[in-house]
Parts: structure tokens; C-alpha cells; sequence
């Protein structure tokens, strides 16, 4: 796993900078795309990693998609918790 800070940290590198353009990501976005793929818990798994970096590829601006796609999963688990009650 690899925490904000860390994720910040590699994010300087030259090599990880040239990965996030090749995405369409721009610097200022690396935060948004850490809580993106983080599931709450505040660290990123290799798996959420990557199953989360493959959908910010294509044609449409994908991470807004993925934002899209995050909001709708908090609100599904507050529903969620909402039925328990």
C-alpha cells in the first residue's frame, strides 16, 4: 500500500510525471486522483492502483468520469447504511 504522503513523494519523479501526462493528468490533479482511487481507507492497494489507473484511459476526460463514479459509490454505502438502520 502506499500512503498521500508517499504517493505525493513519487509523484515528483520525472518518470511517474511522464506516466501522468501520457494520461492526461495534470500535476495539480494528483491529489484528486489519490482520493479517487483510495476506497476510503487512506492508503492506495496495488490493485486499487491499477484497476483505477486503467480506467482513467480514453477518450473522454475519464477522470471526471471516475469522480463521477466515486460519488455514486459513497452515496450507494450511505444508502446502504441508511437500510441497516
Amino acid at each position: 500500500t502506499i500512503s498521500l504522503e508517499e504517493f505525493l513523494e513519487m509523484a515528483q519523479a520525472p518518470r511517474v510525471q511522464m506516466y501522468f501526462m501520457a494520461l492526461g493528468l495534470q500535476a495539480s490533479e494528483v491529489c484528486e486522483l489519490f482520493d479517487l482511487l483510495d476506497n476510503g481507507n487512506g492508503v492506495i492497494s496495488y490493485d486499487e492502483f491499477c484497476t483505477g489507473v486503467l480506467r482513467l484511459k480514453g477518450q473522454a476526460r475519464a477522470l471526471d468520469v471516475v469522480t463521477m463514479m466515486r460519488d455514486c459509490r459513497v452515496i450507494i454505502n450511505k444508502c446502504d447504511q441508511l437500510e441497516c438502520r
